[in-house]
Protein backbone atom coordinates (compact mmCIF):
# COMPACT_ATOMS: atom_id res chain seq x y z
CA UNK A 1 0.00 0.00 0.00
CA UNK A 2 1.59 3.18 -0.83
CA UNK A 3 2.22 5.65 1.81
CA UNK A 4 3.53 8.93 2.30
CA UNK A 5 7.08 9.48 3.61
CA UNK A 6 8.80 13.02 4.51
CA UNK A 7 11.92 14.02 6.37
CA UNK A 8 13.06 16.58 8.75
CA UNK A 9 16.73 16.62 10.19
CA UNK A 10 17.32 13.13 11.35
CA UNK A 11 13.07 12.34 12.18
CA UNK A 12 11.13 10.50 9.48
CA UNK A 13 7.44 10.67 9.29
CA UNK A 14 5.68 8.01 7.80
CA UNK A 15 1.75 8.76 7.03
CA UNK A 16 -0.39 5.99 5.83
CA UNK A 17 -2.38 7.81 3.04
CA UNK A 18 -0.06 8.84 0.05
CA UNK A 19 -2.26 11.97 -0.44
CA UNK A 20 -1.95 13.49 2.94
CA UNK A 21 -1.37 16.84 3.16
CA UNK A 22 2.69 17.81 3.11
CA UNK A 23 4.55 17.45 5.73
CA UNK A 24 5.64 21.26 5.55
CA UNK A 25 2.10 21.97 6.59
CA UNK A 26 2.12 20.22 9.52
CA UNK A 27 5.47 21.28 11.03
CA UNK A 28 4.60 24.80 9.80
CA UNK A 29 6.99 27.32 11.19
CA UNK A 30 8.74 24.61 13.66
CA UNK A 31 11.68 23.97 11.48
CA UNK A 32 12.08 27.79 11.06
CA UNK A 33 12.07 28.47 15.02
CA UNK A 34 14.52 25.23 15.64
CA UNK A 35 17.11 26.97 13.65
CA UNK A 36 16.54 30.50 14.79
CA UNK A 37 17.12 29.18 17.65
CA UNK A 38 20.53 27.76 17.13
CA UNK A 39 20.10 24.39 15.89
CA UNK A 40 21.10 22.54 12.85
CA UNK A 41 18.84 19.08 12.87
CA UNK A 42 20.97 17.92 9.97
CA UNK A 43 23.70 17.71 12.73
CA UNK A 44 22.15 15.72 14.82
CA UNK A 45 22.41 11.81 15.47
CA UNK A 46 20.18 9.23 17.35
CA UNK A 47 21.85 8.81 20.81
CA UNK A 48 19.29 6.48 22.77
CA UNK A 49 15.39 6.15 23.60
CA UNK A 50 13.44 6.32 26.70
CA UNK A 51 10.35 4.65 26.87
CA UNK A 52 7.30 5.35 29.82
CA UNK A 53 4.15 3.91 31.10
CA UNK A 54 1.59 6.29 32.78
CA UNK A 55 -1.31 6.08 35.26
CA UNK A 56 -3.11 8.69 33.07
CA UNK A 57 -5.18 9.62 30.38
CA UNK A 58 -3.50 10.42 27.05
CA UNK A 59 -4.78 13.87 26.74
CA UNK A 60 -4.08 14.39 30.10
CA UNK A 61 -0.73 13.74 29.27
CA UNK A 62 -0.37 16.06 26.14
CA UNK A 63 -2.54 19.24 28.07
CA UNK A 64 0.32 18.71 30.79
CA UNK A 65 3.26 19.50 27.89
CA UNK A 66 1.20 22.52 27.20
CA UNK A 67 1.90 24.44 30.02
CA UNK A 68 4.69 25.05 32.47
CA UNK A 69 3.15 26.03 35.16
CA UNK A 70 3.79 22.41 36.90
CA UNK A 71 7.77 23.14 35.93
CA UNK A 72 9.06 24.52 39.14
CA UNK A 73 8.00 21.98 41.05
CA UNK A 74 8.11 18.75 39.00
CA UNK A 75 11.49 20.42 36.97
CA UNK A 76 12.89 22.37 39.47
CA UNK A 77 16.50 22.14 38.14
CA UNK A 78 15.01 23.05 35.02
CA UNK A 79 13.48 25.89 36.30
CA UNK A 80 16.82 27.34 38.49
CA UNK A 81 18.45 27.91 35.01
CA UNK A 82 15.09 28.80 32.51
CA UNK A 83 12.68 31.45 32.82
CA UNK A 84 9.47 29.82 33.26
CA UNK A 85 7.20 32.77 34.81
CA UNK A 86 4.37 33.19 32.83
CA UNK A 87 5.48 36.63 31.81
CA UNK A 88 8.65 35.83 30.36
CA UNK A 89 7.47 32.63 28.73
CA UNK A 90 6.20 32.64 25.64
CA UNK A 91 3.63 30.49 24.06
CA UNK A 92 2.13 30.25 20.23
CA UNK A 93 -0.91 28.40 18.46
CA UNK A 94 -1.21 27.52 15.36
CA UNK A 95 -3.29 24.84 12.99
CA UNK A 96 -1.20 21.84 13.76
CA UNK A 97 1.54 22.87 16.51
CA UNK A 98 1.80 24.23 19.73
CA UNK A 99 4.70 25.95 20.56
CA UNK A 100 6.40 27.50 23.97
CA UNK A 101 9.71 29.52 24.35
CA UNK A 102 12.08 30.18 26.92
CA UNK A 103 15.46 32.08 27.90
CA UNK A 104 18.18 31.32 30.29
CA UNK A 105 17.65 33.30 33.40
CA UNK A 106 20.61 35.87 33.81
CA UNK A 107 21.54 34.16 37.33
CA UNK A 108 20.77 30.97 38.43
CA UNK A 109 18.73 30.16 41.40
CA UNK A 110 17.14 27.75 43.56
CA UNK A 111 17.48 23.97 44.30
CA UNK A 112 19.17 23.95 40.73
CA UNK A 113 22.57 26.04 40.50
CA UNK A 114 24.74 23.71 40.67
CA UNK A 115 22.96 20.77 38.94
CA UNK A 116 24.91 18.56 36.08
CA UNK A 117 22.46 20.44 34.01
CA UNK A 118 24.84 23.37 32.15
CA UNK A 119 22.43 25.50 29.66
CA UNK A 120 25.73 26.87 28.40
CA UNK A 121 26.26 26.26 24.61
CA UNK A 122 25.03 27.24 21.09
CA UNK A 123 21.31 26.62 21.97
CA UNK A 124 20.47 30.06 24.51
CA UNK A 125 16.77 29.26 24.48
CA UNK A 126 14.17 26.21 24.80
CA UNK A 127 11.85 25.59 22.59
CA UNK A 128 9.03 23.00 23.14
CA UNK A 129 6.46 22.04 20.03
CA UNK A 130 3.53 19.90 19.68
CA UNK A 131 2.49 18.55 16.78
CA UNK A 132 -0.80 17.55 16.34
CA UNK A 133 -2.32 15.16 17.76
CA UNK A 134 0.21 13.31 19.81
CA UNK A 135 3.65 14.24 18.98
CA UNK A 136 5.96 16.49 21.29
CA UNK A 137 9.57 18.15 19.79
CA UNK A 138 11.90 19.21 22.74
CA UNK A 139 15.30 21.70 22.05
CA UNK A 140 16.99 22.59 25.52
CA UNK A 141 19.13 24.80 26.01
CA UNK A 142 22.93 24.48 25.63
CA UNK A 143 25.14 21.95 23.13
CA UNK A 144 22.94 20.84 19.82
CA UNK A 145 20.36 18.54 21.10
CA UNK A 146 16.59 17.28 20.11
CA UNK A 147 14.13 14.77 21.41
CA UNK A 148 10.94 13.44 20.21
CA UNK A 149 8.19 11.82 21.95
CA UNK A 150 5.04 10.47 21.57
CA UNK A 151 1.72 9.61 23.85
CA UNK A 152 0.27 6.44 23.06
CA UNK A 153 -3.33 5.44 25.04
CA UNK A 154 -3.10 1.82 25.85
CA UNK A 155 -6.39 2.27 28.16
CA UNK A 156 -8.66 5.26 29.49
CA UNK A 157 -6.11 5.71 32.08
CA UNK A 158 -3.12 4.43 31.03
CA UNK A 159 -0.55 5.70 28.31
CA UNK A 160 2.93 4.63 26.68
CA UNK A 161 5.60 6.59 24.62
CA UNK A 162 9.23 6.95 24.32
CA UNK A 163 11.26 9.46 23.72
CA UNK A 164 14.39 9.86 21.29
CA UNK A 165 17.14 11.41 21.93
CA UNK A 166 19.65 13.33 19.47
CA UNK A 167 22.86 15.15 19.86
CA UNK A 168 25.18 16.97 18.08
CA UNK A 169 29.21 15.67 17.97
CA UNK A 170 30.68 15.01 21.23
CA UNK A 171 27.93 16.23 23.28
CA UNK A 172 27.25 14.27 26.99
CA UNK A 173 23.63 13.38 27.12
CA UNK A 174 21.87 14.90 30.04
CA UNK A 175 18.56 13.41 30.52
CA UNK A 176 15.35 16.05 31.46
CA UNK A 177 12.92 15.04 34.64
CA UNK A 178 9.77 13.14 34.76
CA UNK A 179 6.37 14.95 34.80
CA UNK A 180 4.32 14.72 38.15
CA UNK A 181 1.23 13.45 35.47
CA UNK A 182 0.22 10.64 37.98
CA UNK A 183 -0.27 13.09 40.44
CA UNK A 184 -1.92 15.30 38.88
CA UNK A 185 -4.62 13.04 37.10
CA UNK A 186 -7.30 12.86 40.32
CA UNK A 187 -7.52 16.65 40.26
CA UNK A 188 -7.62 16.88 36.19
CA UNK A 189 -10.37 14.11 36.61
CA UNK A 190 -12.39 16.50 38.89
CA UNK A 191 -12.12 19.57 37.09
CA UNK A 192 -9.62 20.49 40.08
CA UNK A 193 -6.25 22.01 40.27
CA UNK A 194 -4.14 23.65 42.87
CA UNK A 195 -1.93 25.29 39.86
CA UNK A 196 -2.45 28.87 38.96
CA UNK A 197 -2.51 28.23 34.98
CA UNK A 198 -1.62 31.49 32.97
CA UNK A 199 -3.86 32.59 30.11
CA UNK A 200 -1.62 31.85 27.75
CA UNK A 201 -1.24 28.45 28.77
CA UNK A 202 -5.05 28.06 29.24
CA UNK A 203 -5.43 29.55 25.71
CA UNK A 204 -3.04 26.45 24.49
CA UNK A 205 -5.13 23.49 26.26
CA UNK A 206 -8.12 24.96 24.62
CA UNK A 207 -6.36 25.12 21.28
CA UNK A 208 -5.83 21.19 21.69
CA UNK A 209 -9.30 20.35 22.78
CA UNK A 210 -10.70 22.21 20.14
CA UNK A 211 -8.41 20.07 17.59
CA UNK A 212 -9.62 16.94 19.12
CA UNK A 213 -12.74 18.11 18.83
CA UNK A 214 -13.04 18.83 15.03
CA UNK A 215 -10.99 15.84 14.12
CA UNK A 216 -13.66 13.45 16.29
CA UNK A 217 -16.47 15.39 14.42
Amino acid sequence: MPVAVATWGPLVFVHPDAAAPPLETLLGSVPASVRAGGLDPEGLRFHSRVEYELQANWKVVIENYLECYHCAVAHPGFSSVVEVDPTRYRLEASSWSSSQFCGLRETPRGPGTGTSYQPSGEITGGQFHFLWPNTRLNVFPGRPNLSVGTAIPIGPERTRGFFDYFFGEGVRKVRPGTCLLSTTRSGAKTGCSSSRCSAACARACSEAEGSYLRASS
